[in-house]
């Protein structure tokens, strides 16, 4: 109640009394009428602003601050702290405050509900009567009639909201029938929805996705990634990565972001997965077309795809003249018949590759050098012959030659004179065989006659096999006098008075050269027959010219025979030779 502490004001003024506090509601909030400063005259509660001077605060039971008016029922009380004090002077100053009420959702229905209190008493000074306690929200105003009385009274004023926010006046409204107006207190001012409200979250039931939890309203502080929908807009917050070239994926290094949807969208460059490995190439994600052999990594399988060639006997190595394939691990693999190089010349043989081992002398190109691996003779001074006796050496070329001092041929018969080999030219008489013959050439006598014999007039002939042989028309001997006639040479026998000279001996033997008397031979050609005097025989002779001569002529004709016989017989021995 209002007590009268001086009758100087002449009057029992009935206040309006209410402490404020805030709104409970989570969504909805009005400042409350309090002043953290303490009592002031001509002021206004925290959060609120004068609109008609000049109302004052209280705190406490008062005093009043302008006078020696308090206000009891406040110490200890649901209203206890300060208390918004309004008046109406004199019908015509009417005391107002105003303030914002947040929280709001457009077309709701809410109730303001303030607590009030006031009085009217009678003195000399003139009368004072009650005023009306006036409040207007959100452009609906209600009038509250006080009394004398000591009660609080509660004013509720239902609005509708047409926006989140709306606006809230608290006034005095005079009567008009005293010379002062009364006094109106008031506290204990608060906002809250009208729809059904379970949870007591300030989210009506009907809006409320979870009406029977508090934490769970419109507009809720959402928690991400919880599998709960907080905030009530029909998904739960989730995080995504940041898919900075909107290619459906992002990277383990790039940042996060929050999808308030609850889906992880391209176009809001958002993603589920990190496992881009370039953000900034939009052509650049897992399962991308690759483009092979350009160094870019599009698939994001670790490595660009390459072309191989395909290596069907798996030994490493595949050709030219087969296919290509893919690699999409970056790495030509034996195991996946996958090769970088194409330069096996079998790829149906495993045991034939570039550096493979070489079986010489097979017939095949094991090493793919281009020719199989053959045997060569070492032709050590280099004059395209070895020898049997020699070592032999491998041409990995497929080719024996001379300047790599290899041979296929080893019938060389001096391996180190290089001018000795089968076909060399062969000087003759100098002791050496350079042709490899098996003798050193010589210089023979051309035996025209073949009898055994050449003539120093004649020409020579060189005898390769070192032989001067009578069949090849060759002779070591050049004493013969006619080498057109084969019964002509050294030692052949004479036929007497032929005038030949068969045994080129110088002269021709006597035709009529005898036996001598004394049993001496027939003189052939200046022989003196043992008589001293050559051509004449030795002893008496008893014939005379014109004689017979009969039986020593025919004894001269058989020891020409004999003679002519021994000849031949020895030209045989010499053309057996």
């Amino acid at each position: 109640m209002i007590e009268r502490r001086s009758w100087v004001f002449g009057l029992v003024v009935a206040a309006f009394i209410a402490s404020a506090t805030p709104t409970a509601s989570l969504a909805q909030s009005v400042p409350a009428l309090e002043r953290t400063a303490g009592a002031c005259t001509s002021c206004a509660p925290d959060g609120w602003t004068i609109s008609t001077p000049s109302p004052d605060v209280i705190v406490g039971n008062g005093p009043w601050p302008g006078g020696t008016w308090v206000v009891s029922d406040l110490a200890g009380g649901p209203r206890e702290g300060s208390t918004l004090l309004m008046t109406l002077a004199g019908g015509s100053t009417r005391e107002a405050v105003t303030a914002t009420i947040t929280g709001l959702t457009p077309g709701g229905s809410y109730e303001l509900s303030v607590y009030y209190q006031g009085a009217t008493l009678s003195s000399s000074a003139g009368t004072y009567v009650n005023g009306d306690f006036r409040v207007t929200v959100a452009g609906t105003t209600a009038d509250f009639p006080t009394s004398s009385g000591d009660a609080w009274s509660e004013a509720v004023v239902p609005f509708t909201a047409s926006g989140t926010t709306a606006s809230v006046i608290l006034s005095i409204r005079d009567l008009g029938t005293g010379t002062f107006g009364g006094f109106v207190a008031a506290d204990d001012i608060s906002v809250r929805s009208t729809i059904p409200d379970a949870d007591g979250d300030g989210d009506p039931d009907a809006t409320d996705c979870a009406p029977g939890d508090p934490t769970i309203f419109t507009g809720a502080p959402e928690v991400a990634d919880d599998g709960v929908d907080q905030d009530c807009n029909g998904a739960d917050t989730i995080t995504c990565f940041v898919d900075a070239d909107m290619d459906g994926f992002g990277t383990v290094a790039g940042t996060t972001t929050l999808a308030a949807d609850g889906s992880c969208d391209t176009a809001d460059m958002e993603a589920t997965t990190a496992t881009d490995c370039d953000d900034m190439a939009a052509a650049t994600f897992p399962g991308a077309p690759e483009t092979p052999d350009d160094g870019v990594d599009q698939d994001c399988s670790g490595a660009d795809t390459i072309t191989c060639f395909v290596d069907a006997d798996m030994d490493g190595f595949g050709t030219v003249a087969g296919t290509t394939t893919l690699a999409a691990d970056g790495s030509c693999d034996t195991a996946e018949m996958e090769s970088s190089e194409s330069t096996d010349c079998d790829d149906m043989a495993a045991a034939t590759f570039p550096g493979a081992s070489e079986t010489p002398d097979d017939g095949v190109e094991q090493d793919c050098s281009g020719a199989d691996t053959i045997t060569c003779f070492v032709d050590a001074d280099m004059d395209g012959f070895g020898t049997d006796e020699g070592t032999t050496t491998l041409a990995a070329d497929g080719s024996c030659d001379a300047e790599d001092m290899e041979s296929s041929d080893s019938t060389d018969c001096d391996d180190t004179a290089a001018t000795t080999f089968p076909g060399a030219t062969d000087p003759p008489d100098d002791g050496v065989d350079q042709d490899c013959s098996g003798d050193d050439a010589v210089t023979c006598f051309v035996d025209a006659d073949l009898d055994g014999f050449g003539t120093d007039e004649g020409t020579t002939t060189v005898a390769d096999d070192g032989s001067c042989d009578v069949e090849d028309m060759e002779s070591s001997d050049s004493t013969d006098c006619d080498d057109t006639s084969d019964t002509v040479f050294p030692s052949a026998p004479e036929l007497p008075g032929d005038g030949v000279d068969q045994d080129c001996d110088g002269m021709d033997l006597p035709l009529d050269a005898g036996l001598a008397g004394d049993g001496g031979v027939a003189a052939s050609d200046g022989g003196d027959g043992g008589s001293g005097t050559p051509g004449v025989s030795g002893g008496a002779c008893s014939c005379r010219v014109g004689a017979s001569s009969t039986p020593r002529t025919s004894l001269g004709w058989l020891l020409f025979a004999a003679a002519l016989v021994a000849g031949r017989l020895r030209r045989r021995r010499a053309s057996a030779r």
